[in-house]
């Protein structure tokens, strides 16, 4: 699966999660190294203490061998005193230290063990008969002989010294190796400081990135669209409707607003469409019945006219108007029926001609026999007289 393909909250766990493991690394190494670091500072604490201890215990083997001196040279009590009460007790005290500072270290305590066993022989050859053969003034000469260039003493105390330089040195030894290692941890500490740095960085710049080329880009591209597609561009290419994510469904839903945007104008459309259809045929059954009204209108003018003329007397009238051709039968039957009447009324005409001149000869008549009468009444009373 791609990583575009993951979901946001797949893919923040993905990029802070790898960040968390640079940073958890990078921990665990620091500590690991800091406790390498604490465990070395440790060990050059007790390395220090050993040399301190160790040069305690030489300080301490010198300052006997003075004390002793300074008793052969001067005969006085107080050099051994100083020697048995105060040197001695402090050599042994940091043979002690050096001893608890070992714990169970075998080769420290074998060394201590030399110094210890070096000690007992250099008191018991050089220390002891010294203090002894000083005490009296006829040996004392026998007791200087003892602490002369290479004399038993010199001779005694250089194991001594030996042990407890064996011990300095890998003292000395100890420390150096841990500083050394004290300085390996620090730098191990600065560059895994600066490459977990540097990775986390490296990670949150990468996963930054990322993220803004995979979530931030495409919901402003998804916005962008979205304010696009409702301002009513609906030819708008709708971004990441491959992916597979939360993106991808919103590019999924913000595609199903923009079909039912289209789907929605397409229907705005057609019932535009059919409103103007609708609006044209009524316009055109408007126009229809104008006409028809218009020619019916002519129609009845028409036939009012003719009518008007029959009424007048003129039998000769004839509609030429130009009829619908739903009235044109009726504009035939009328000039037919008027051709008709005009015939009739002139037979009529014929006979009451005739009539008429049958009337004036009866009315001739009438008149003569009347003066006829008269003429036979006048001669009647004429002859009645």
């Amino acid at each position: 699966m791609r990583f575009g393909d993951l979901k946001i909250p797949q893919k923040l766990m993905i990029v802070f999660g790898v960040m968390l493991a640079a940073i958890l690394a990078m921990g665990v190494t620091l500590y690991v190294n800091q406790e390498v670091y604490e465990a070395s500072v440790k060990q050059s604490a007790l390395a220090q203490q050993s040399l301190r201890a160790a040069d305690t215990a030489a300080f301490r083997l010198t300052r006997q061998e003075n004390s002793l001196r300074g008793f052969l040279l001067s005969g006085d009590d107080y050099y051994v005193k100083r020697l048995e009460e105060a040197h001695k007790p402090k050599f042994l005290g940091a043979l002690e230290d050096l001893r608890k500072l070992a714990g169970s270290d075998e080769a420290d305590l074998n060394r201590i063990a030399a110094v210890e066993v070096a000690y007992a022989n250099y008191r018991k050859m050089a220390i002891e008969p010294a203090e002894q053969l000083g005490a009296d003034p006829a040996t004392r000469a026998q007791a200087v002989d003892l602490v002369k260039h290479d004399g038993v003493a010199d001779k005694a105390v250089e194991p001594v010294e030996d042990a407890i330089q064996a011990i300095t040195d890998d003292a000395e030894a100890v420390v150096t190796a841990q500083t050394e290692a004290q300085a390996a941890a620090s730098l191990r500490n600065t560059l895994v400081l600066a490459i977990g740095i540097a990775i986390v960085l490296a990670v949150a710049v990468a996963g930054g990135l990322l993220l803004t080329g995979g979530i931030a880009a495409p919901v402003a591209a998804m916005t962008t669209a979205m304010r696009r597609l409702a301002a009513g561009d609906n030819t708008v290419a709708v971004p990441a409707a491959g992916r597979k994510d939360e993106i991808g469904e919103m590019a999924g839903a913000v595609a199903t607003f923009k079909d039912a945007a289209i789907h929605k104008l397409r229907l705005e459309e057609e019932a535009a469409a059919a409103a103007a259809r609708t609006e044209r045929e009524r316009a055109e059954r408007e126009a229809e019945k104008a006409a028809e009204a218009e020619t019916d209108r002519i129609a009845i003018q028409a036939l009012g006219s003719a009518l008007g003329a029959m009424a007048d007397g003129d039998l000769t009238y004839r509609i030429d108007a130009h009829f619908a051709p739903k009235a044109e039968q009726l504009k035939s039957d009328f000039n037919a029926a008027a051709g008709r009447l005009q015939d009739a009324m002139r037979g009529i005409n014929g006979a009451t001609g005739g009539i008429r001149a049958g009337s004036e000869e009866i009315a001739q008549a009438s008149d003569d026999l009347s003066r006829r009468t008269e003429q036979q009444a006048a001669s009647l009373e004429e002859t009645a007289a």
